[in-house]
């Protein structure tokens, strides 16, 4: 029993510390430096790939030659392509909406809106039905994203200059931005669906293989960073060339810059926060963790909006976002409903 708590308190811990500290370093890197989205990408899929790399790697010997091979897999190689590709690309788009004047809230609220597409793709293509309530729920969600949507339109108060909030000029940019987070649902969506078959094929033991996945839907994405070299290594020397914090302390003199610390820390905590929401998915069932994820992204608004908020934001642009999140986590929370007699009777999966 105890080792039990412990376990829940070590992944709890992982997905709010991790991920809300990840939200933070991600708004302070992005306020500053909007055009980082790639370079963020690849050290946070380097990072997690070579985390994972000494667990799924062996050495065997030929002729007393050491060679490196990859362990044997829950679910084929083949399999994972496609969800590769995927993943790769929201991830981009993610970190890549940024430089168009997308704000934290905005962009936390905006995800959450993933309900939509997933309620939309489980009817096209698992031949999934919904009961009314789940249906008036996405509604909401719906909803909720228009009303966040629209809260990040405006200039920002007082005349401050942020790269945060667009001007009326930027308009075009910050709907671009809404067109790339749209794209990035759609595909988040279209992974859900494959991962959910490939899972329900290969689950084998019972249990979802989350590290090999993890691993390798990383590990795997790293080549296509090579078609984002040069923006990569411009984005790399943009940083370079930010204020440094000195470490004279050290046993050696080395100035690091600021934006470098940061980066380092998002890149640690994103980590953490995927470690501990595949732990999360691998012991408990999935509306247990789409609504842990709705609080923790309940705390990381909250905290967004308390160290940025009442500096980018006017009473207008707070009520259409309090409202927007309003809608957004009590629809999803209303189609979480366990209902579990109603759900064998009109959930049909192929």
């Amino acid at each position: 029993m105890l080792a039990q708590a412990s376990d829940w308190i070590v992944t709890l811990g992982f997905v709010f510390g991790g991920c809300c500290s990840n939200a933070l370093t991600l708004e302070e890197l992005t306020s500053k430096y909007p055009d980082v989205g790639h370079l963020l990408t690849f050290f946070q899929f380097l990072v997690v790939a070579v985390h994972g790399l000494p667990k799924h790697l062996t050495v065997t010997r030929w002729r007393g030659i050491p060679i490196p091979k990859f362990k044997s897999r829950q679910v084929p190689l083949s399999v994972y392509i496609v969800q590769v590709v995927l993943f790769c690309l929201l991830s981009i788009l993610n970190n890549k909406a940024f430089s168009y004047f997308i704000p934290m809230p905005v962009h936390i609220i905006f995800r959450s809106g993933g309900l939509v597409i997933s309620l939309l793709m489980g009817r096209v293509f698992l031949g999934r039905r919904y009961t009314t309530l789940q249906v008036m729920s996405v509604i909401l969600v719906t909803l909720g994203v228009i009303s966040t949507t629209l809260s990040g339109t405006k200039k920002p108060k007082s005349g401050i200059q942020t790269n945060l909030v667009p001007g009326v000029g930027d308009i075009y940019q910050y709907f671009t931005g809404i067109a790339i987070l749209s794209v990035a649902l759609v595909l988040s969506g279209l992974l859900g669906v494959v991962q959910d078959r490939a899972y329900s094929k290969f689950r084998g033991t019972g249990n979802t293989p989350w590290k090999e996945s993890m691993f390798y839907l990383h590990f795997l994405s790293m080549p296509m960073f090579l078609a984002l070299k040069g923006d990569i290594t411009e984005q790399f020397y943009t940083l370079q060339q930010t204020s440094a914090l000195s470490t004279s302390s050290l046993s050696f003199p080395s100035p690091i810059p600021i934006a470098f610390i940061i980066l380092g820390l998002n890149v640690s905590t994103q980590l953490v926060c995927v470690a501990g929401v595949n732990r999360l998915t691998s012991r408990v069932s999935s509306l247990t963790v789409n609504l842990t994820l709705v609080v923790r992204k309940a705390v990381s608004l909250i905290i967004s909006l308390t160290l940025f908020g009442d500096k980018i934001m006017d009473q207008q642009q707070e009520l259409l976002l309090y409202g927007g999140a309003g809608l957004v986590f009590i629809g999803t929370v209303l189609y979480s409903v366990p209902n579990q007699q109603k759900r064998k009777a009109v959930d049909k999966v192929d």
